[in-house]
């Protein structure tokens, strides 16, 4: 059995929604070059006399300010949804078990069965446990205590769910 306990913060819920929302932000860096190919083919056909000196400039500076002003939109967003969800906030305790995983928090209490895992994936940061294809529960690794106690997690993780399972 392994037990950790987290409070959970925003660059946590970042890297989660970052990891979940692949297939998004491929749209949205797609719709980007896009549109980076599109001004280029324009700025390339027009006649460089005729515009000033500062219209590629321009364009660079106000592509760089849109990613930017993304990513602020982003991480002001997920803030906003945390602190407003009261679940979400305070120490969780996270038990992993053979019978499956128990998350505790101040105000929730729920117990998942390894059967209801799909996929469990390990990333430099995190593990995640998928219970669709688009939801998954999250635990950070910077709250594992020892190399030991990983050791233990990832060998749980693979004995339950074998396949299912990508470790690192």
């Amino acid at each position: 059995m392994v037990t950790v306990e987290i409070t959970y913060d925003d660059p946590d819920y970042l890297r989660a929604v970052k990891l979940l929302s692949r297939r998004q932000s491929r749209v949205f860096n797609g719709l980007i070059a896009l549109s980076v190919m599109v001004v280029g083919v324009m700025l390339y056909r027009a006649n460089y006399n005729e515009m000033g000196w500062w219209v590629k400039p321009f364009f660079g500076v106000w592509i760089i300010f849109v990613m930017i002003l993304f990513r602020m939109v982003q991480l002001r967003t997920l803030g906003r949804i945390r602190k407003k969800t009261p679940a979400a906030q305070g120490p969780h305790i996270w038990r992993l078990s053979d019978e499956g995983i128990r998350l505790t928090g101040p105000l929730s209490d729920s117990e998942l069965k390894w059967e209801a895992i799909i996929r469990a994936k390990e990333t430099k940061r995190d593990f995640f446990f998928f219970t669709s294809k688009s939801f998954a529960l999250f635990l950070p690794k910077r709250v594992i205590a020892s190399e030991s106690q990983m050791i233990d997690l990832r060998h749980l993780i693979g004995e339950k769910l074998g396949g299912k399972a990508e470790l690192i």
